[in-house]
């Protein structure tokens, strides 16, 4: 159910107040810490009432404004509906004119002045206002940074100043004289050392906000898969009382080829009321599904293409049903769904391109390599193994059909820690697949640089992670471009 209150009446309450009030402060106090939890868990109606309260009987703690911002940011984010940014936006420049009335000596003025600007340049990315995202990424950085030469030892700004600069250390040198202009310096080390010691703190007062970077950051840029899994696993019997980690354990498991452990995590908290309604739920789901071949992804897939607001996404959901179809033997509805793909959405994320590129180039795998595909993306490893064996290679003419095997056959031995067997089949990826648009030979090559750093021979693994950023014209780019550069950042180069 979409957020009831307008969260600009926040703000009538407080101007109202500053008439009279004295002295304004920002204390993080049980009742704060209680909200903060709700909108944690994306309870965010009920956060909302509970902090009219907080506005009422003490209007002079702003706390309650940065909190504000958390409730806009999560819906914004997750759910991307452009009219309700578009009514909500001027509570940024409201909430920090605010703030502003602080006193410097509080060590909470700056801190606050930086998340909300942190938070609303990621709002404005989904939005594409790029400009905009910017600004206010550097405003946030300078800000967070001022407050700790400021206040050394009030330490809640590092897990944000870590995530910046883990991001802007993985910028291509090309670009890196855009990120100076900005004002933002980058390196991924000193990046993730801070958000992993942010982790470590015991004074952690806004535990979601280190949780969630600490995941996708170690997930991303440092690949530490097991260490971010085993940290969700002492997290995951919180899912039924909160969505958002619900999401992120699935988001993970996803990524982690753990099918059954997201749509486990997502059952336990989707039906329940009291949430932010999230339409990216179903995509999960439908996600999983898909990845155990089971006929329940089409329900979930077009019920986020109904529900969703937003732009993201919807492309890959419009493949991923095509996918299922074909797999299926439904080629004429494969067909609809392939031809649905170039009328709805954008092409911001890697998948969404991917999904359009298929589109464009009409170019079908075989359904026993979809098959595989999809059951190794789910990690059911001995089913793909089985079913690609099952394939007579011999009898494949198509060139593209040929890579995708050589492919295929690398990541299900990737995952069955047969590093031998998929150090071959990403070779012969590479030499078949280096000038093809497809993103295999490039996806190989950054495995190979993994598999290489992993068993610390850097010499081999620095030339596979060049390799990779090498490889033009292919899907993909962007994010192995990323994570080539994140892993040539680890090994200091």
């Amino acid at each position: 159910m979409r957020i009831k209150f307008i969260l600009s009446n926040i703000f009538i309450i407080l101007f109202a107040s500053f008439v009279n009030a004295q002295t304004y402060y920002f204390e993080h106090n049980a009742k704060q810490n209680t909200i903060y939890n709700k909108i944690s868990a994306l309870q965010l109606n009920a956060a909302y009432t509970d902090l009219l309260k907080e506005v009422d009987a003490d209007p002079t703690n702003l706390s309650t404004v940065h909190l504000a911002n958390y409730i806009d940011f999560y819906e914004l984010f997750f759910n991307e509906d452009a009219t309700v940014f578009k009514q909500k936006k001027l509570n940024q420049a409201k909430r920090l004119n605010i703030i502003e009335k602080l006193p410097n000596t509080n060590a909470y003025k700056l801190y606050s002045q930086g998340v909300i600007n942190f938070q609303w340049a990621l709002v404005k990315l989904k939005f594409k206002d790029y400009l905009g995202a910017a600004q206010d990424l550097r405003k946030s950085y300078l800000l967070l940074n001022q407050n700790k030469s400021k206040f050394p030892n009030f330490t809640q700004q590092q897990i944000y100043i870590g995530a910046i600069e883990t991001v802007v250390g993985t910028i291509p040198s090309k670009y890196r004289w855009l990120a100076t202009i900005m004002g933002l310096k980058g390196n991924i080390k000193t990046g993730i050392s801070q958000v992993n010691a942010a982790m470590q703190s015991t004074n952690k007062q806004y535990a979601m906000d280190v949780l969630f970077v600490y995941v996708y950051v170690n997930q991303y840029f440092a690949k530490q898969p097991k260490q971010v899994w085993d940290v969700l696993q002492k997290q995951k019997n919180y899912c039924s009382t909160n969505r958002l980690l619900a999401f992120m354990v699935a988001n993970i498991a996803l990524n982690q080829n753990k099918a059954t452990e997201a749509i486990n995590a997502l059952a336990v908290n989707k039906t329940q009321s009291g949430f932010l309604e999230m339409p990216l739920l179903d995509y999960e789901l439908g996600c999983a599904y898909l990845y155990k071949a089971d006929a329940k992804c089409v329900n979930y897939l077009q019920q986020f293409i109904k529900n969703s607001k937003g732009k993201f996404y919807i492309k890959d959901a419009y493949y991923k049903l095509c996918m299922y179809a074909f797999m299926q033997g439904n080629i004429k509805e494969a067909e609809l769904y392939r031809l649905k793909i170039n009328t709805v959405g954008n092409t911001e994320t890697d998948a969404d391109k991917n999904a359009q590129s298929f589109y464009s180039q009409h170019n079908y795998s075989t359904a026993a390599l979809i098959k595989a595909r999809f059951l190794c993306d789910g990690g059911f490893y001995t089913e793909a193994l089985a079913q690609m064996q099952a394939i007579n290679i011999a009898q494949y003419s198509n060139a593209s059909h040929i890579l995708e095997y050589n492919y295929r056959m690398a990541r299900i031995y990737t995952e069955n820690a047969n590093t031998k067997l998929a150090l071959e089949y990403y070779k012969k990826t590479i030499s078949l697949g280096a000038n093809n648009t497809a993103y295999f030979a490039a996806r190989a090559a950054l495995e190979c640089g993994q598999i290489y750093e992993a068993d610390k021979n850097i010499a081999q693994a620095i030339k596979y992670y060049n390799l990779c950023i090498s490889l033009e014209n292919h899907e993909y780019k962007t994010s192995l471009d990323q994570q080539a550069k994140a892993g040539l950042q680890r090994l200091g180069q």
